[in-house]
């Protein structure tokens, strides 16, 4: 069975979580009746969710955004260029972006703060087995965005800079990134 396209289909679908019996019969039965509405608007909002996904999946990569180009450029530049024709600007973002932050910018923003990054690591490595239940984790999907920075301190620092440090470093980490810092050291 395919994907489900069209608001009618969508309406059936919707009709089957129904539980059964002669009431709901009746109910579906009469096109005017409060549930057989209610079936149908949420099969027309059902599409334009899936529609407005599938705009976003597009958006989601640089290659193919449109609406959303000057917030790729905003986040990924600094700045708009709007002088530019569209294929020109993703020209010009897939060409300036930093693709991710790279151990040797991050040792550096360590270096101005007097620390040094020793490690960094994924500290829970979810593990997937056979005879796995659903609902049943060691973890939730919270833990697969969970970022550990080991930072080494030559000498005790003030709060605030280590605050300004662990700033810094998470500005430049993914959004879904949860940074967690340990200093040895002192």
């Amino acid at each position: 069975m395919g994907l489900v396209a069209t608001a009618t289909e969508y309406a059936a679908a919707l009709q089957k979580l129904f539980p059964q019996g002669d009431y709901w019969d009746t109910q579906f039965a009469n096109p005017e009746s409060d549930v057989s509405r209610f079936c149908q608007v949420k099969a027309v909002e059902l599409i334009r969710f899936r529609e407005r996904m599938n705009a976003l999946q597009s958006e989601s990569i640089i290659e193919t955004t449109h609406e959303l180009i000057a917030d790729w450029e905003r986040v990924l530049l600094g700045h708009n260029t709007n002088g530019l024709d569209l294929e020109q600007r993703r020209l010009f973002l897939l060409s300036n972006r930093d693709v991710s932050a790279n151990r040797v910018e991050l040792q550096k923003i360590a270096g101005r703060y007097g620390l040094s990054i020793t490690d960094i690591t994924f500290p829970y490595k979810p593990a997937f087995f056979g005879f796995s239940r659903f609902n049943q984790r060691i973890c939730g999907p919270i833990g697969f965005s969970v970022l550990l920075f080991v930072v080494q301190q030559s000498e005790p620092k003030e709060e605030q800079l280590i605050r300004d440090f662990e700033q810094e470093i998470a500005a430049l980490m993914l959004a879904n990134q949860i940074i967690s810092f340990k200093y040895e050291g002192v």
